[in-house]
């Protein structure tokens, strides 16, 4: 179960030990995404939007907890965070550019849950992008979406695919508890909603795939099914039939000679820096392939929001991935 904790979140731009006890009422209501200053278009540095700040979120669970497993799903902060649930520390956590997955069944109750996050918006020269020259802003704020997650206690927490050309599949996937039970995993492959193939093998080949290419980007989904003694559960991944080469001569997209015309993506924007939802990233997608032309986008210099990588996959735009 997905739970989103994106609404009526209340917000202090400065941080007090007496917050974790007692709550101002002067604070502002907000939603995530969201960030900690709004920037004017001209004349400001990085100083404008490198302080602490304080987040707190009240919550019920939308389905009963039971024996299961509960985890909190940030999508990404700037920079740190140190975080509270129920008036237990859950410790500090680094996000940048990255989710951050923290295990919080032993602190997380039905009804009335009190979430406190204290950001700390200040560069810090021991986590990538900081530490040497940068040349552009980083901002502040939860400045993507937060979940609730509850799953078995036995669980797939990572999962990938990848499908080449030819047909051929090869998983890799991770489980959480893999040794509290014995437990089998088996995969189920659909194509636009229809039946495709059943198996259990990590590595499989299906007959007369659809190839992922820029002009017709077929997506398709695998689900990987876990079951044992104690729990059963599932995971689904969407991905693409493709071989993408560099060749000493030039790129290739499925054995054919491409010439990669493309743009550099920040992901920030005016007033708000990164923080922008999915309806924004998914238009921006929208802006690079349909307006501007291109085939391909780097995500200069970091990793950048799942909803506008997911949709370079659904309309046929290449992504060269970074890290800072």
């Amino acid at each position: 179960m997905k739970q989103a904790l994106n609404f009526s979140w209340q917000y202090l731009p400065n941080f007090k030990e007496s917050y974790l006890i007692n709550w101002p009422e002067t604070s502002e209501s907000i939603d995530l995404p969201h960030s900690n200053a709004l920037i004017p278009m001209h004349y400001f540095n990085e100083e404008s939007y490198q302080f602490v700040s304080t987040y707190q979120k009240i919550f019920d669970v939308n389905t009963p907890l039971g024996d299961q497993k509960a985890y909190l799903h940030f999508g990404g902060f700037m920079v740190k965070a140190r975080i509270y649930l129920n008036g237990i520390d859950l410790g500090e956590h680094v996000s940048t550019y990255l989710p951050v997955d923290i295990d919080i069944t032993a602190a997380v109750k039905q009804k009335d849950n009190r979430l406190v996050v204290v950001l700390d918006a200040k560069e810090d020269k021991n986590i990538p992008p900081f530490g040497h020259v940068i040349d552009y802003l980083t901002y502040g704020g939860i400045y993507r979406e937060v979940t609730l997650e509850v799953l078995a206690t036995q669980h797939i927490k990572h999962l990938h695919v990848h499908g080449s050309a030819d047909g051929e599949l090869n998983i890799s996937y991770e489980v959480e508890n893999a040794t509290l039970a014995p437990y089998s995993v088996s995969f189920e492959l659909t194509y636009d909603g229809e039946y495709v193939d059943s198996f259990q093998e990590v590595n499989h080949k299906i007959n007369e795939a659809k190839i992922w290419s820029i002009e017709t980007p077929h997506l398709y989904a695998l689900r990987a099914n876990l079951t044992s003694d104690i729990s059963s559960s599932s995971t689904v991944v969407s991905f693409g039939f493709r071989d993408a080469i560099f060749k000493p001569d030039g790129f290739y997209l499925n054995g054919k000679k491409l010439k990669l015309v493309g743009l550099n993506r920040h992901q920030a924007y005016a007033h708000v820096g990164y923080a922008m939802p999915k309806s924004m990233q998914e238009d921006d997608v929208l802006t690079l392939k349909k307006l501007l032309g291109v085939n391909v986008v780097r995500t200069s210099h970091y990793p950048q929001s799942e909803h506008f990588l997911n949709a370079c996959d659904r309309l046929g735009l290449l992504v060269i991935q970074e890290i800072p």
